[in-house]
Formats: structure tokens, C-alpha cells, sequence
């Protein structure tokens, strides 16, 4: 009796129900769910396409301390598929302390950028991180591969990109390498949601870094701003009086600005956003001109405004005038009454703004944006 060999046709499921499978072989384990997901890449096309979204959602690109090979996962990124599936991309730059083995480091970098890019068509939230304890010459390359980066934003930026976080160390010499990465393109800008822009010294956050910075003016293109998240910048218009601090018309609900040079008329602007703007923290920001009773009075007039830190916050010191005093950590560093008078004012308003948030949503609590411990 001959054997009859009955071909079946490949099974077609819903596309719900593979979301379902995927989730559920992803929930007990980390490493065994990933193991899961390149098995199920094999199923068919539907399971292959569902699941590389899961498995490569977040890719780490790493410029390595290898002096022949220091972009060798871009280009493996270049000539693979998984571009068209990360959502978050963390690049990671750990140049060779030799940097006499890698010459033109940047016009290397660009070409491989400028091809990846278009090719991230979901892309979400791009970062970028310096060297942990590197030379200042790593650093200073990792200066110029951010500048690089930013170049390519502007000629082939991924249609879907919202969040940007870069991270530089703080590079003792003035130079346009400084200027140029602390700004973001303004086409960018335009749709994007969540800025984070740092700049930090070798081994912590001190409070003696800062590099003159153009994301002041910047931000007024982020039509879109959700949150804004700015440590170790100079206001380069310092001794202006600058009517803006974001679109008017943005978002923007979470606002953190951390050793920050300024005016008290940039920060005053806030209450264009008034309407929206939720969460404020300011932790060592120092004014140039103008006084923090104006800023704490146009906070004041922020009706949905429900968290407030202000942490060592003063002037800019001005000689034998000046009105910081550094005995203590305080909320203040002033002796103006009219300054600690406005913050408690605003601090009462702040506190009744979040009871009501509070009051009216208890099983939806006000959770904090910048992923601290508290919550209230």
C-alpha cells in the first residue's frame, strides 16, 4: 500500500494571536524569552516579522577600542535587516586610547550614519554615551563622532524619531566641538517629544561644568516638547531678555534643568506653558540677570503645575554684590526676602495644584517622570 505524502498548506493565525504568543513566551524569562523569539523567527513570515520586532526593539551599537574594526557593528547594522525593527538606539563610544590607529575616525563614521539612518523606519529614542573614564583625546573624538551624528539628523533623520539623549564629557578647552553638540537640528526638533541633553565632568555631575550652549534658543522649534531635560548648560544669551523658553504652543509637562546658566526672563516664559507644564525641578541653576521672586511669581500662574524642587539655586556671583551663600545646601542660596517669600508662595500653590490632581484621580496616582523613587 503506498504511502501518500499529504502537504499542508502553511497555517495563517491573526495577527493578534501572534502578538499573544510572542508576549507569552517573553513573560517567565528574560534570557530564555529571547531564546524563544529567535525560534519563533523560523516559524514563517509573520512570526519572523513580529518577533525580530520584540527581539531587536533595542539595539546597542558599540564604537569599540578595536584600531581595525572600531565600527564594526554599524557595519553589520548597514548590511542587515534589523535596522527596519529598533525602536531605541543606545550608541555607545569606547574609541581606542591610541587614537593615532584611527585616523579620520569622523569620515568613516558619517557614510556608515548617513546609510543606517533611512533605513530606521521605527525608529523612537536615539542616544548617545561618551566614554566612562576615557582620555581627553577619546573624549574629544567622541565630541566629533556627536557632531558627526547631528550632521546626519539633518540630511537623513528617521521619520519616527521622538526621544533624544546625548551625553558628553566636559572638554577643558573652548572650541566650536562644544557649540556644535549641544544643540539638536531644528527640523528634528520639531517633532520630537523628550530632549536630554548633558554635559558632565570626568568622574560625577559637579557643579563647576558648564559649556555655552544654543538649545536655548533652540527649543523654541519643538513645537511637540513633552519633556525637557538640560544639565551642565550655559545660556548664550545671558545677558538678554529672551521671551521664550519653548514654542508656546507646546506640550511640555516635565521640565528639569540642572547646573544651568540663565536669565530669570528664559525661565518666566515657562508660563506660556502654563496650561500643561506639570513638573519642574531646578537644581543648581544660577540667574544672570532679572530675580527668582519674577521666576517663582510666573510659576505661580502654572494651574496644573504639581511638582516642585528647587534645589541651590542662586545668582550668578557678581563680585562683592553677590547674594550666594554656600555654608549649606538650601532651596535658595539668597538673602533677598523677596525671593524665599515668591518660592513658598508657589510652593503652597504647587501643593494645593496636586492635592486636587490628587483628589480627582486616586486610582490613577501622579507618577515622576525623571524615574526617581518618589512618587506622591
Amino acid at each position: 500500500m503506498a504511502t501518500q505524502v499529504q502537504q499542508t498548506k502553511s497555517f495563517f493565525l491573526p495577527p493578534e494571536i501572534i502578538e499573544e504568543i510572542i508576549n507569552h513566551v517573553t513573560t517567565t524569562s528574560k534570557i530564555q524569552g529571547r531564546r524563544r523569539l529567535r525560534i519563533l523567527r523560523l516559524v514563517n513570515r509573520s512570526f519572523y516579522q513580529a518577533a525580530s520586532r520584540l527581539l531587536f526593539s533595542t539595539c546597542r551599537i558599540y564604537i569599540t577600542q578595536d584600531p581595525k574594526h572600531p565600527f564594526h557593528d554599524l557595519e553589520y547594522l548597514q548590511h542587515s535587516t534589523i535596522p527596519s525593527f529598533i525602536r531605541n538606539l543606545i550608541i555607545l563610544c569606547r574609541p581606542p586610547k591610541d587614537l593615532q590607529s584611527l585616523p579620520h575616525a569622523t569620515q568613516k563614521l558619517k557614510p556608515l550614519i548617513t546609510t543606517c539612518f533611512p533605513h530606521l523606519t521605527r525608529l523612537r529614542r536615539l542616544e548617545f554615551h561618551p566614554p566612562v573614564m576615557g582620555t581627553p583625546a577619546q573624549n574629544l573624538l567622541a565630541r566629533a563622532l556627536a557632531i558627526t551624528l547631528n550632521e546626519s539628523l539633518k540630511t537623513s533623520s528617521p521619520p519616527t524619531l521622538e526621544e533624544i539623549s546625548f551625553e558628553h564629557r566636559h572638554v577643558h578647552k573652548s572650541s566650536s566641538l562644544t557649540l556644535s553638540t549641544n544643540t539638536i537640528p531644528p527640523k528634528v526638533l520639531a517633532r520630537a517629544l523628550h530632549i536630554q541633553i548633558a554635559n558632565t565632568s570626568q568622574i560625577s555631575r559637579s557643579f563647576y561644568v558648564r559649556e555655552t550652549s544654543p538649545i536655548f534658543d533652540m527649543l523654541r522649534y519643538g513645537r511637540h516638547l513633552v519633556s525637557v531635560e538640560l544639565f551642565g548648560h550655559e545660556d548664550m544669551d545671558i545677558e538678554g531678555a529672551c521671551s521664550f523658553f519653548v514654542h508656546p504652543d507646546a506640550p511640555l509637562r516635565n521640565l528639569k534643568l540642572e547646573n544651568v546658566l540663565t536669565t530669570a526672563a528664559r525661565l518666566m516664559a515657562l508660563r506660556d506653558v502654563g496650561c500643561t507644564l506639570r513638573h519642574v525641578v531646578f537644581c543648581g541653576v544660577l540667574l544672570t540677570s532679572g530675580t527668582w521672586e519674577e521666576v517663582f511669581g510666573a510659576l505661580s500662574g502654572c494651574e496644573r503645575l504639581t511638582s516642585l524642587e528647587v534645589y541651590d539655586c542662586g545668582y550668578f556671583p557678581r563680585g562683592k554684590n553677590s547674594e550666594l551663600v554656600h555654608e549649606k545646601r538650601e532651596r535658595l542660596l539668597t538673602t533677598r526676602n523677596g525671593d524665599v517669600g515668591a518660592l513658598e508662595k508657589s510652593m503652597a500653590i504647587t501643593e494645593s495644584n496636586r492635592a486636587k490632581v490628587c483628589g480627582a484621580r486616586r486610582n490613577n496616582p501622579v507618577v515622576d517622570p525623571f524615574v526617581r523613587d518618589f512618587v506622591y
